[in-house]
């Protein structure tokens, strides 16, 4: 029975543990799993209530997320920061396709407790990565590290890593299959962590909820901004509008006006140094050739 999951999403290190009777045990994220322990790993001890604590009260920086009536499984989300300086992570779960009525992640730099609720009582595993609570976190440590998640997909041509973004349904996973069709390798298709504290302007995929994956990151050469067209064309974009147009796919809980300046100097950071296009596209692989050309 394993007591200990060490996991590493985007070059971030977890290690979930509990001294409870139950079993953690690995779904999606496996290929995330690392054999070793890591030191400099957030530890974060899972443990289960029978019952919903009481709220938290004099919080602040507090956000709040509802995916109720999307094609999410249906929860309510929220973060903040207590007193004593520590963060906190909450979801309400309305559907029982999670096996969890109410988690609570209480963490710091070093340390967490994760609070857990189960639907059947007597559940003797866990998943340690558990939707969307590690995407929420992995959210919020990135931002400490000037980078940042956001909705794209990323494929690696000849060495060279290509991000598409854009809203849900505009073609991030169309245009990730015709470049894997030409020969790339697609790093994800839809969630992309962007880490800019690094050598280079880094993207890391991270765990889905519906596949397995495998670890996998890319230098970035090039940022498009797509959008479907009777016709294919690309155009350079550069300075604020550039900023501003890939800041609206990204994913942030702005919980004060601060940290909202500051993900907005993040996402500008990657503007200045990695070139950004609009990208009209029909579905062929033409579009592949465009992007080659630019010899980015």
């Amino acid at each position: 029975m394993s007591k200990t999951v060490n996991i590493s999403v985007a070059g971030i290190e977890f290690c979930f543990f509990t001294k409870e009777n139950i079993e953690l045990t690995p779904s999606d994220y496996r290929g995330f799993a690392t054999e070793k322990a890591i030191d400099s790993a957030l530890k974060i001890e899972i443990v289960t209530r029978q019952n919903i604590p009481t709220a938290y009260t004099n919080c602040t920086n507090t956000f709040v997320g509802d995916c109720r009536g999307t094609e999410m499984p249906s929860h309510r989300w929220e973060v903040g920061t207590l007193p004593d300086g520590k963060e906190y992570i909450a979801i309400d779960y309305f559907t029982e396709v999670i096996p969890f009525e109410w988690i609570r992640l209480t963490y710091d730099s070093n340390n967490g407790v994760l609070e857990v609720v189960c639907r059947n009582k007597q559940s003797a595993s866990i998943d340690p990565y558990i939707y969307p609570l590690c995407n929420i976190l992995i959210s919020r440590l990135l931002k400490c590290k000037k980078s940042f998640l956001i909705h794209s997909s990323v494929v690696i041509d000849n060495g060279k890593g290509y991000l598409f973004t854009a809203v849900s349904g505009t073609g991030k996973s169309t245009m990730a299959r015709i470049w894997q069709g030409e020969g790339s390798t697609i790093v994800n298709d839809d969630m992309i962590a962007i880490r800019t504290d690094m050598e280079h302007i880094t993207a890391f995929n991270i765990p889905m909820p519906y596949y397995i994956d495998q670890q996998r990151s890319a230098q970035l050469r090039g940022i498009f901004l797509i959008s479907q067209s009777e016709t294919n064309f690309i155009r350079p974009i550069s300075g604020a509008k550039a900023t501003l147009k890939l800041s609206a796919n990204t994913i942030s809980q702005p919980s004060s006006e601060i940290a909202a300046i500051e993900h907005i100097s993040n996402v500008s950071l990657v503007a200045q140094k990695i070139p950004i296009f609009e990208l009209g596209f029909k579905p062929d692989n033409e579009i592949v050739s465009i992007v080659r050309n630019l010899n980015l």
